[in-house]
């Protein structure tokens, strides 16, 4: 019966393509279905919104990632923040950020089909790809979904070069790593080593020089317009100080749990690469050594330095994927069906269910912030300072009345320490400024208290607190504002679209 032996052949297929069918719809039901407020996402969410406001990332705010994010969401975060539910403008920019995910695998399908195996082996990377370890930190804002889209996208059209030798296909590369780098800075170890390939193939004249300057052309130019942008405002030393210098102080803030739990699909993936490279490193191609290289280089950094969360993983998940696809391909399914594979996706999916419940739906209700962030924005207006709490985040689209605004015990305590900005006079603050909304108590070092020390790096005046302040909700450490003292004017300027504040 032939229609039944093709469908045979088709079922593995149809199969894995059901897998990912089926992931896409768990993270947009977990993205509209579900509070979404991670704590990366209201800080990018945030920025956004500080962007649309004028403020410059650096200068007149701190943070220590690259600011392409910010800028492409700010116009769509900055003119809704005021008119549109919240829910709605989380859900949305959440949603971006899972469909660029989901891009990035058809990437690894296009990677695999063209250059490594076929199309089967193509959808069985972009499956293996998806797994519960990475459902459980996908549905955030975050620039890491969209640096990995065009990083991989990049690379498919860089491996595209190397065969057709078409100039457009390395100029779309080198402007897809530059956009992986503007979105996150982290990516920049992976480009020193995919830059170091180069070098070795324009050596060996698999890549033109002529190309690849001409490829060039745009991504420095557009370098230079940012560095620019960054000497005018003088921040180029900040911005260098911020995304390099400071980062490299986060590991300190976790001690020893500085690299995260390898869950048994991980290791799955990585056993699954591992072969890849010993069963089908004789006779692979230019594509596969510098995947595997790629890989190699990935795990020996996120094992030996930091990986405190599945997102930081991604990159090895998605390489790990592509090389287990090959050996799968090749080597498992030429001669036997892959249900093996179905069970073990199904018992995967059976037994993180709780784990993935509980990372993306199950802590988002009731957490401190998320349901903070909607009450505040009932008792505040648009104009008003709002002052984040201890380690705590819940403004989203008011001003902050200091330089750091996320936190607070953490990344300023870092920040102080690398020369980026000194630690606030919290007191000053609330007397200059009056924030509508404050968090009122001790703030501790997280440094320091990640080594069993409690040192408190803000303290907060109750004299004065109690003098301009009253508790808000009920709560022990949030206060507000007593009428009497707010004296902010607030108008809506129909022309800008943006709410103004005359003190």
């Amino acid at each position: 019966m032939p229609n039944l032996k093709m469908l045979y052949k088709k079922l593995p297929a149809w199969l894995f393509l059901l897998h990912l069918a089926l992931g896409l719809w768990f993270c947009l039901y977990i993205v509209w279905k579900t509070n979404t407020l991670g704590g990366d996402t209201l800080e990018h969410i945030h920025s956004s919104w500080l962007v649309y406001a004028n403020f410059i990332p650096y200068k007149d705010f701190f943070q220590h990632h690259n600011p392409l994010l910010w800028y492409l969401f700010a116009p769509f975060v900055g003119l809704h923040a005021h008119g549109l539910d919240d829910n709605i403008i989380t859900a949305t920019v959440v949603t971006a950020a899972v469909l660029a995910s989901f891009l990035t695998y058809l990437y690894l399908y296009l990677l695999a089909s063209r250059f490594l195996t076929d199309k089967l082996g193509g959808i069985i990377a972009a499956a293996l790809a998806l797994t519960p370890y990475v459902i459980v930190a996908l549905p955030n804002f975050r620039p890491d979904n969209f640096m990995m889209l065009s990083f991989f996208a990049g690379l498919y059209y860089y491996f595209g070069y190397l065969r057709d030798k078409k100039l457009w296909q390395l100029s779309l590369a080198m402007l897809l790593f530059w956009a992986a780098f503007m979105f996150l800075q982290k990516i920049i170890f992976t480009l020193l080593l995919l830059a170091l390939v180069t070098l070795y193939l324009l050596y060996r004249r698999r890549i033109r020089w002529s190309d690849m300057l001409y490829a060039l052309l745009l991504p420095l130019g557009l370098s230079l317009l940012f560095v620019v942008y960054l000497w005018q405002n003088d921040i180029l030393a900040v911005w260098y100080h911020s995304n390099f210098t400071f980062n490299l102080h986060i590991p300190e803030l976790f001690a020893g749990r500085r690299i995260g739990m390898i869950w048994p699909e991980l290791r799955l993936l990585l056993a699954g690469a591992g072969l890849a490279v010993v069963f089908c490193w004789r006779g692979s191609n230019l594509y596969f050594k510098i995947l595997t290289l790629l890989f190699i280089a990935e795990l020996a950094q996120r094992l030996l330095y930091f990986s405190a969360f599945a997102y930081y993983f991604y990159q090895l998940i998605y390489t790990a994927a592509v090389l287990s696809a090959v050996f799968l391909r090749e080597k498992i399914f030429r001669k036997y069906f892959a249900l093996i594979y179905v069970l073990l996706a199904a018992l995967g999916f059976c037994m993180y269910k709780p784990a993935v419940y509980e990372g993306n739906i199950g802590s988002r209700v009731g957490r401190f912030y998320e349901p903070l962030n909607k009450k505040i924005l009932r008792y505040i207006t648009p104009c008003d300072y709002v002052l984040n709490g201890d380690g705590t985040l819940y403004n989203l689209y008011n001003r902050d009345p200091h330089y750091y605004w996320n936190l607070l015990g953490q990344l300023d305590v870092i920040g102080a320490r690398v020369g980026i900005r000194p630690l606030m006079d919290i007191n000053k603050v609330i007397r200059t400024y009056k924030p509508r909304i404050i968090f009122a108590a001790p703030y501790r070092d997280k440094y320091a208290a990640e080594r069993g020390v409690d040192i408190y790096v803000h303290r907060p005046d109750m004299e004065l607190v109690n003098k301009y302040y009253k508790p808000f909700d009920n709560s022990e450490s949030l206060y507000i504002l007593k009428p009497e003292y707010s004296k902010l004017k607030c108008e809506y300027d129909y022309k800008k679209r943006f709410y103004r504040a005359y003190d």
